[in-house]
């Protein structure tokens, strides 16, 4: 399984330029898009008769919470039984807006609805879901602490936040 998001792209053959590069070994399955937001989902040939139950959202969270400068392009799938999601996000940038972040990841997944083969599917009851993308969080601290730690390994001391996320 291959998946790619772009976020700000305005390429229009952005799909035909994957599959180039792919090669002939792979089979596109879904290609999504809201304005710059661009998600791709392909398989190996040999695993095409496992996928079913393909399905693509989008969820707006820019400007008036429907624009698409910011939020995610979605793209769900099962495959040998195991069903899959992917959430490609582009969040707001900068350090004072991880309230804002958190908000709309939480918009995201109240507002993601996948259910054209089930019912009231949401994303509690995926198998696995993976968000990926310009998510935009940052680590807290001064820049030449994190720099520091990053030059000792410190991961653990980097990985410390002052508060959990909660969604």
């Amino acid at each position: 399984i291959i998946v790619v998001g772009y976020q700000g792209c305005q390429e229009d053959e952005w799909v035909e330029h994957l599959m180039q590069n792919l090669g002939d070994d792979m089979f596109p399955i879904a290609a999504e898009h809201a304005a710059g937001i661009k998600t791709f989902a392909a398989v190996h040939k040999k695993h095409v008769h496992a996928i079913t139950f393909v399905e693509a959202e989008a969820e707006g969270t820019g400007i008036a919470h429907v624009g698409y400068n910011k939020g995610a392009v979605s793209i769900s799938f099962c495959i040998y039984g195991t069903r899959l999601c992917f959430v490609n996000c582009h969040l707001a940038a900068h350090q004072d807006q991880i309230e804002r972040r958190i908000s709309d990841i939480a918009e995201i997944v109240g507002n993601t609805e996948f259910g054209m083969h089930y019912a009231d599917i949401d994303f509690t009851n995926r198998h696995n879901c993976f968000f990926f993308g310009d998510l935009n969080f940052r680590l807290e601290g001064e820049r030449e602490e994190i720099l520091e730690k990053i030059q000792e390994e410190d991961w653990e001391a980097l990985c410390v936040s002052p508060r959990p996320l909660q969604i």
